[in-house]
């Protein structure tokens, strides 16, 4: 089965970690491997490290991987699902509060 590009992203990425970066986020921007930006959330990539994901309808520049507009489920919902067993700890950057979600 052919994998899609977050996917792969996230098997070749050496942590355990993840940080999200969704929309609401309003901090400076973000520069790391770790980071996965959620659609209008890649705004605030700093450079080509981490990856973006979306469907672009609260985003228009480039994405790593584009998402249909015609789907039954979130952008972040999707990131949720490619996340392989190895990430144990996932951090949502958004405006407030910050959601942290441990894999035991």
């Amino acid at each position: 089965m052919m994998q899609n590009a977050l996917s792969q992203y996230l098997m070749n990425l050496n942590s355990q970690e993840l940080i999200l970066i969704g929309p609401f986020y309003q901090g400076p921007p973000i520069d790391s491997d770790h980071a996965i930006f959620v659609d209008a959330g890649a705004q605030f990539r700093k450079s080509n490290r981490g990856f973006s994901v979306g469907d672009g309808d609260s985003f228009d520049g480039p994405l790593d991987e584009k998402l249909s507009q015609i789907k039954d489920f979130s952008d972040l919902a999707y990131v949720f699902k490619c996340l392989p067993e190895k990430i144990r700890h996932v951090t949502l950057q958004c405006n407030q509060p910050v959601f942290v979600f441990k894999n035991a």
